[in-house]
């Protein structure tokens, strides 16, 4: 039995799970701009207190590790490992974009015609952090940042294949991804339900973080290109 914590602020969603054996029991979520530092904590709270749980009947914390904005990967990042180094438990890192794209897989997985799901987080202007997974939730294209621009065809690599993108950064693209083969899916957000399944498998496998060097995946690099580029 694995009784798992996860937490998702990846975004301005902030989103709280509690999941045994990869199924969700309850969770607690909000939209509201600014709120993470304010709503991880009572959140957490609030959850073990109705699923009538002891916070030290955790097995582990899942983090959606990014990418995402740099203040709210902070402050999901710095809580999930207090918790940990607290409890002596581990922590898990789950990738936000495999996170996102966890439900769309979900709903399509039947289908006969082997498509790619392209999930976009967005980081302002044209650009949006992007990743490409098969149908069995394999990693065909690691997690990037991509600019888009009307004289490159965006994913021409895969024109043979039936994409869908969805995310808070796909509706941008909807413009250069018209003419092909491709479907946009609206009201895909990121949230803590999403990593129950990915996480579970994580903790089966053992695969955890070192608390003391482990951080969230910021791509600080390609913030530092424009302060406007900043989520």
């Amino acid at each position: 039995m694995a009784l798992i914590l996860s937490i998702e602020t990846a975004t301005r969603v902030c989103s709280i799970a509690l999941s045994q054996n990869g199924q969700n029991i309850e969770h607690l979520e909000t939209n509201l701009k600014n709120s993470h530092a304010e709503q991880v904590t009572k959140y957490i709270n609030i959850i073990l207190n109705e699923c009538k749980k002891d916070i030290e009947q955790l097995d582990a914390v899942a983090i959606s590790a990014g990418p995402g904005s740099y203040t709210g990967l902070r402050i999901g990042m710095a809580s999930s490992k207090g918790i940990c180094f607290a409890l002596d438990i581990p922590l898990i890192k789950v990738n936000t974009l495999a996170s996102l794209a966890e439900p769309v897989i979900e709903k399509y997985k039947d289908i006969p015609d082997h498509p790619l799901f392209v999930p976009m987080l967005d980081a302002r202007r044209l650009e949006v952090f992007t990743a490409v997974y098969d149908i069995k939730r394999k990693e065909i294209e690691k997690p990037k940042p991509l600019v888009f621009d009307l004289e490159k065809i965006p994913f021409e690599e895969y024109v043979g294949n039936r994409l869908y993108y969805f995310g808070n950064g796909a509706e941008k693209a909807q413009q250069f991804m018209q003419g092909r083969n491709a479907s946009y899916i609206e009201n895909i957000e990121p949230s803590a339900t999403n990593m129950a399944k990915i996480a579970f498998e994580h903790y089966k496998e053992k695969r955890f973080e070192n608390l003391g060097s482990t951080q969230a995946d910021y791509f600080k690099a390609f913030y530092t290109n424009s302060k406007s580029n900043k989520l």
